[in-house]
């Protein structure tokens, strides 16, 4: 199913990110889209802008990368544009709630509290549900959100899904990243690659036919990936952990910087668990990467609207 990857929002560093990262492992689960286009579209970063790229594109499947907000209530993006500008309240399942009633009424029409509420005025409110109707014409097959934790809460999943009329919508319940980072071999840079760690970094380790690599991903203040390289014995081995956890038939090549992308879980606090305090770093989800039980992990934590 081919699909167009938007990023709106978001640093240039994690818009280039998406576009490597797609450019080498076109393939999205747990959906399987198969990214053909990445794009950052022109003018202001919100939602109308968004909107008007969806318009425009010549597929009906989307992978949109943007800001969201931590409860999952919506996105870091201001509705609508106002000249240059972005205006209006953040695109939250509240707000796209509201315009879909405004364009259910029978005459058409916006009240004071509309217009409050949205913080637009009415030709800005009419454009948005304009550009709704608009995209529900298209008979949308998918969109995939890789918006931060929008799939925690299920009343942004329904109605982001309503708002666009599309068949499947889904969006993980986990923060969500794109890097592209330095990747290098041998046994000098196995013993000596904590060196370049910046700040607080955590080192995830997986071992194939005896040989090992080592994923390191530095954290914010918020323990959230900001950085990060990956190293190991050999290009064999970065291959067999590429192959692993992104595309079971792509390598290495020639780059020396690897796109990834993943969900960042924290661990689960159990109250009742002696050894509550035992482990509570966080830790990647890759997309093909499977847990203790052998399950795609990865799709566990995407959710789908009904």
């Amino acid at each position: 199913m081919s699909a167009t990857a938007f990023t709106v929002g978001v640093e240039a560093t994690i818009a280039a990110a998406v576009r490597s990262y797609f450019t080498k492992f076109r393939v999205l689960p747990p959906r399987a889209l198969v990214v053909s286009r990445t794009v950052t579209p022109m003018g202001p970063a919100s939602f109308e802008t968004l909107l008007r790229a969806m318009t425009g594109a010549q597929t009906t499947s989307f992978v949109i990368v943007v800001h969201g907000h931590e409860d999952g209530s919506g996105l870091h993006l201001k509705l609508a544009n106002r000249g240059r500008a972005a205006v209006g309240e953040k695109t939250t399942h509240d707000k796209l709630r509201r315009l879909m009633t405004i364009a259910a009424r029978s005459p058409a029409s916006v009240s004071a509290e509309d217009r409050q509420q949205l913080g637009l005025r009415d030709a800005e409110i009419g454009r948005l549900i304009g550009l709704m109707q608009t995209l529900r014409g298209k008979n949308i097959r998918a969109i995939e959100f890789r918006g931060c934790n929008l799939g925690r809460n299920t009343n942004s999943v329904a109605r982001f899904r309503a708002f666009f009329g599309t068949q499947s919508f889904g969006a993980p319940k986990l923060h969500s990243f794109f890097g592209l980072n330095p990747v290098g071999t041998g046994a000098n840079l196995m013993r000596a690659h904590q060196r370049s760690h910046r700040g607080t970094t955590f080192t995830y380790s997986q071992t194939f036919a005896g040989k090992t690599c080592h994923c390191c991903i530095g954290v914010n203040d918020r323990r959230k990936p900001q950085n990060g390289h990956l190293v190991a014995d050999d290009n064999t081995t970065v291959d067999a952990w590429i192959q692993a956890n992104f595309d079971a038939t792509a390598t290495r090549g020639q780059e020396r910087r690897l796109p990834i992308h993943g969900l960042w879980k924290f661990p689960d606090i159990n109250l009742n668990d002696p050894d509550i305090l035992g482990n509570l770093d966080p830790r990647p989800i890759f997309p093909l990467a499977r847990n203790a039980r052998n399950q795609h992990e990865y799709r566990t934590h995407v959710v789908y609207s009904p």
